[in-house]
């Protein structure tokens, strides 16, 4: 899956899973921490929430989608 992110937190103790699965799958994504100040300021632009929280970014903005979803994409070919 191109562009692939993922919003994680140090704090977060769902994320090192998340990142384990991920690289597991073979999946290549970015991650950007919302623990920085360049990272919290596009979450909030995006109203994310909570983390983990995955995004495909396209051309500049973000479209948040299901984790299960990039499993199952990368499982497909």
């Amino acid at each position: 899956m191109k562009n692939l992110v993922l919003f994680s937190s140090k704090f977060c103790g769902y994320c090192p899973e998340v990142k384990e699965k991920l690289r597991s799958e073979g999946i290549k994504f970015k991650e950007i921490s919302v623990d920085k100040p360049e990272g919290n300021k596009i979450a909030d632009k995006l109203g994310i929430e909570y983390v983990p929280t995955l995004a495909i970014k396209t051309n500049g903005s973000y479209k948040i989608i299901d984790f299960s979803k990039v499993v199952s994409e990368k499982r497909k070919g």
